[in-house]
């Protein structure tokens, strides 16, 4: 009905009237919520919320059941970013260690280099590095 009234503010609004004379509280959230949820396909969040209390949308199952999900898919990320940023650290870390070991120390400059390269490029690297001899190989790796 939002998307097909020519003033979706006023129909939001008599909706939201609606619904505050709602007296199960349950349902009065659950319908808040659902709303807020359709009328976010029409309408700018700030006039949602100016209409639609947002305590009574936050007590409603709908609402919290998305925000437990985005919480959820939020730590999944993160941790998955986190894994693999520490796989790359550890990589990193391995094969400056076995460079050290192969060509000597290694100048802070190129130690950066090797600690931006992918985890792909890394265990690249760390075959390549084998059959360095000097500095010089790894600078001709790290340019092509």
């Amino acid at each position: 009905m939002l998307s097909q009234t020519e003033n979706p503010v006023e129909v939001l609004q008599e909706v939201a009237q609606k619904i505050e004379r709602i007296t199960d509280r349950t349902e009065q959230n659950n319908l808040a919520a659902s709303t807020a949820i359709l009328a976010g396909l029409v309408l700018d969040k700030m006039i949602i919320q100016r209409l639609l209390k947002e305590e009574t949308m936050k007590e409603s199952v709908i609402y919290q059941e998305i925000k437990s999900k985005g919480k959820a898919e939020g730590k999944a990320e993160g941790k998955a970013e986190g894994k693999a940023e520490g796989r790359q650290e550890g990589e990193a870390n391995l094969v400056l260690k076995l460079l050290n070991c192969r060509i000597g120390t290694i100048p802070t400059d190129l130690e950066e280099l090797v600690r931006r390269l992918s985890v792909e490029q890394l265990e690249n690297l760390g075959i390549a590095l084998l059959d360095f001899k000097s500095e010089a190989d790894l600078v001709n790796w790290l340019n092509q």
